[in-house]
């Protein structure tokens, strides 16, 4: 898809899923955990599709919505919970990265406060985009190869 929007416009592509891949590699990141708004089964199809490209899922939390317009409602406030559940592992559960999947969720607002209550980064997908999208672009600094 990336590679025919780019031939039919002109213009560089990507997605979200291949900006948190590039963002995974650049930053070293291999074990993350999940929190999206989805429902399970499409929790499972999304982590399946990270273990080939080599990742590690430690835990997700889904919050079981369906309608793309819902996703939006979601408060920030609401993945604090699940954040700190899936950022409690020990070991080999723990995440090097949180990630909260889905360009129509706000996990930015509370990115911050994550990571400082937690010893894991947090990677918004709206955030993750813009830094791909701006490091296609050729923004100094922003090279994510």
């Amino acid at each position: 898809m990336v590679s025919q929007i780019s031939a039919a416009t002109g213009i560089p592509a990507t997605t979200s899923t291949l900006a948190y891949l590039d963002a995974f590699k650049a930053f070293g990141i291999s074990r993350v955990g999940l929190v999206s708004p989805y429902t399970q089964d499409v929790n499972d199809a999304i982590i399946r599709g990270y273990r080939t490209e080599g990742m590690t899922i430690t835990g997700e939390r889904h919050l079981g919505l369906s309608i793309n317009e819902y996703f939006a409602r979601v408060e920030p406030s609401e993945l604090l919970a699940p954040s700190a559940e899936l950022a409690d592992g020990s070991g080999n559960s723990w995440p090097q990265a949180l990630i909260y999947l889905c360009t129509n969720l706000y996990g930015a607002p509370v990115v911050q406060q994550v990571e400082q209550q937690s010893d894991a980064a947090v990677l918004d997908s709206v955030a993750v985009t813009l830094w791909q999208c701006l490091a296609m672009t050729g923004a100094a600094g922003l090279d994510p190869r």
